[in-house]
């Protein structure tokens, strides 16, 4: 196994681990949310019942279908919301990754992201401020045959990841570009999880 085996597979496993955290309090918080959804739909189902008593049968029936659909709406918007925090969550959960953590990620998305010619890799002032000594000559080692990143010494505007630039040609790998191109499959993932 090789070094960059080791790495990624600690990646995982650290990330599995924070995974599993994300999970549980969003289950946590998607029971919270269930529970005052229900009981929010109940109070309106209570309502519309007492109305629905006064008048015909039929009435009642467009009522009870009435209530059926509030609680179908009420429940898919408190799944997005879990969902959309969960994936926020995760993002934040990566910005406040340790340093060599952190750094360790960064060098799997360089790897994944880079080309085999010669560009440039800039990052936010925070990144450029923490970042280990020697990291430079780590990036050259995961760079493809014929790939080359010179580092910007000018910090971006960007919550946490990098910015390749080749020779005009920008390729944003910020975090948050990375979730946003990511993000159905990533709902379709935590919707999985958590509402299975």
């Amino acid at each position: 196994m090789t070094g960059l085996e080791k790495i990624i597979g600690n990646i995982k496993a650290e990330s599995g681990a924070a995974v599993s955290k994300i999970e549980n309090e969003a289950k946590q918080r998607a029971d919270q949310i269930r529970s005052e959804i229900m009981s929010e739909a109940q109070k309106e189902a209570d309502r519309i019942k007492a109305n629905a008593a006064a008048a015909s049968g039929d009435a009642k029936e467009r009522a009870d279908s009435a209530v059926a659909l509030e609680r179908k709406r009420a429940m898919l918007k408190a799944k997005q919301e879990i969902i959309a925090d969960t994936i926020s969550a995760a993002k934040e959960k990566i910005i406040g990754f340790d340093t060599d953590k952190y750094f360790d990620s960064i060098l799997t998305l360089i790897k994944n992201n880079a080309r085999a010619e010669e560009g440039e890799i800039a990052f936010n002032a925070k990144d450029l401020s923490r970042m280990p000594s020697g990291f430079e000559s780590k990036i050259a080692g995961v760079l493809p045959t014929g790939g080359k990143l010179k580092l910007s010494k000018e910090a971006c505007d960007i919550d946490g990841g990098f910015v390749l630039n080749y020779d005009g040609t920008i390729e944003n790998c910020s975090l948050s570009a990375l979730f946003e191109a990511a993000n159905e499959e990533l709902c379709d993932l935590v919707r999985e999880i958590l509402f299975k």
